[in-house]
């Protein structure tokens, strides 16, 4: 199937009035039963698509459904459609194609990945049941073989699901050892900040150790789940992992797994600005780069796990107003139906779990401090450590 090109406009509120347009689209979602359909957004990626729909195709064996998936072809000088048709025939793939070239300030991968699942979840049909779901995947990304079959079982029990990303053995073939440093700099906070949270709140859904990765290139979502968080964030970076606080702060479940994996390429200029390519590039070239976003400095990272802890077990009560929080902002957070929705609240309400974004040379300060405090309780000795009122 293809649509035109020219499309002026692909704000979220009139998306599906524009999608309404095209003729071929009208009946997607009208009678279809619940099936998977993968979602896949691409920009000049000729070089790539035909062998991730291959493998897209591929990954469908054993799950009962026939292969099909969503393609937006988004702002591309290359024949990037042509290549997925070829290869979408040649395998047996439907494939839904959509070419078109998103305006300026919405032409980034939130806004292109939006626009792929929302076609996905006209396709998906009814918004119940693990069946209709929106599987996304990237067009420089491999689906392992049996992928579907194994995202369709986790989201039997649950809204959302992650799965694992490998890169390619070379992958770091040729970094020097200041990028190596690096890496093993991030890998060693990322383990400590794992283990603090791990003994002050251990999450039900995702017992540690758990790989946490919440990448665009593997992640499925019911239909229902889908419609819940109104579509993926159309923000120019970090969709994926907006798509998985949206579900969280929505009170749906989100499980890491490890059987589904998708192989990514490595590559160091990527299509996307602030995703994976710009982070392996950066170790290599940046004086200084970011760490990962999700880690903090010792303090924010230990109150942050005991108020998550907290707040778990606790449920909201008046030890909220120890933090500063007024009765209004208790009532707000009191009034959320889950864990999810009120952590979402408190982070709203708390200056304190604002985010300070940490460096490499961050890291390596805070490292020994926060390997220390993940010891310390692992141990139990919680004694001698700040309680979240004193903040």
């Amino acid at each position: 199937m293809r649509a035109g090109r020219g499309c002026d406009s692909f704000r979220p509120m009139i998306l599906d009035t524009w999608l309404e347009r095209q003729g071929e689209y009208r009946d997607l979602s009208a009678a279809a039963p619940a099936r998977p359909c993968v979602a896949i957004a691409a920009r000049n990626e000729a070089a790539l698509v035909g062998a991730c729909l291959t493998a897209v195709a591929a990954s469908f064996a054993g799950s009962g459904h026939a292969p099909m998936a969503a393609l937006f072809v988004n702002n591309s000088t290359d024949d990037t459609a042509a290549v997925a048709r070829d290869a979408a025939a040649r395998v047996g793939l439907r494939l839904i194609l959509l070419e078109g070239d998103l305006p300026p300030g919405h032409a980034h991968a939130g806004g292109a990945r939006r626009v792929a699942a929302a076609l996905a979840r006209r396709a998906a049909g009814p918004g119940h049941g693990q069946a209709g779901a929106v599987l996304l995947t990237d067009a420089d990304s491999l689906p392992a073989p049996g992928w579907v079959a194994q995202m369709l079982a986790g989201l039997a029990r649950a809204d959302v699901v992650c799965g694992r990303v490998a890169l390619p053995p070379d992958a770091f073939a040729g970094q020097g050892p200041r990028a190596a440093a690096f890496a093993a700099t991030e890998g060693a906070y990322a383990d400590a900040s794992r283990r603090i949270h791990a003994a002050l709140d251990p999450d039900p859904d995702n017992p540690q150790p758990n790989h946490g990765c919440r990448s665009g290139c593997n992640m499925g979502l019911t239909a229902a789940a889908l419609d819940r968080i109104g579509g993926i964030p159309a923000l120019p970076v970090a969709e994926d992992r907006a798509t998985v606080a949206a579900a969280l702060a929505a009170d749906l479940t989100v499980r890491m797994l490890d059987g589904p994996v998708v192989l990514t390429s490595a590559r160091r200029a990527g299509r996307a600005p602030g995703g994976m390519a710009d982070a392996l590039a950066a170790r290599e070239t940046a004086a200084d780069p970011w760490i990962d976003e999700d880690y903090h400095a010792p303090a924010a990272t230990l109150l942050r796990a005991q108020l998550r802890g907290r707040l778990r077990s606790e449920g909201p009560g008046p030890w909220l107003v120890g933090l500063g929080l007024d009765a209004a902002g208790v009532e707000t957070i009191a009034a959320c139906p889950g864990f999810g929705s009120r952590w979402a609240a408190l982070q709203a309400q708390l200056p304190a779990l604002a985010p300070v974004r940490l460096r490499q040379s961050d890291a390596r300060r805070h490292l020994p401090q926060l390997l220390a405090l993940a010891d310390r309780v692992e141990r139990g000795d919680h004694a001698a450590l700040p309680e979240p009122e004193t903040i």
